[in-house]
């Protein structure tokens, strides 16, 4: 495991799905032009990839422009993923199980346990 002096970036350590529609509410037209102003630029494969991801997912349509599924989907507090799932199950009348599983999905590994912690039952 390598240590780092400094903390990288968040923009280099997440994924851009959500930034990328944030971008897109925004107006800002041109993402790569964009994201490569910025002091620390995330490879140029990640940005391709989130925006092929926000393409499968009906949000961005063929031009990079956000849709209307797209602009709710920034509008929520999750990622992309999930909140296609939550828009969906109200559709498909299933809110409650699908809420529980996205919300199981956004939060951290049930069976972590960090080191030190010990649990006595």
């Amino acid at each position: 495991m390598i240590l780092h002096k400094h903390q990288i970036a968040e923009i280099l350590r997440t994924r851009l799905d959500k930034i990328l529609l944030t971008m897109k509410i925004l107006h800002i037209k041109d993402i790569k032009e964009f994201l490569s102003s910025l002091i620390d630029v995330p490879s140029e494969a990640n940005v391709i990839n989130s925006i092929k991801f926000l393409k499968s997912l009906n949000a961005f349509d063929d031009n990079e422009n956000i849709t209307p599924l797209g602009l709710h989907l920034a509008r929520l507090p999750m990622d992309p993923q999930s909140g296609k799932m939550v828009l969906l199950s109200s559709i498909f009348s299933c809110v409650d199980p699908i809420t529980s599983i996205a919300a199981s999905l956004s939060f951290k590994d049930a069976f972590y346990r960090p080191l030190g912690i010990f649990f006595s039952f």
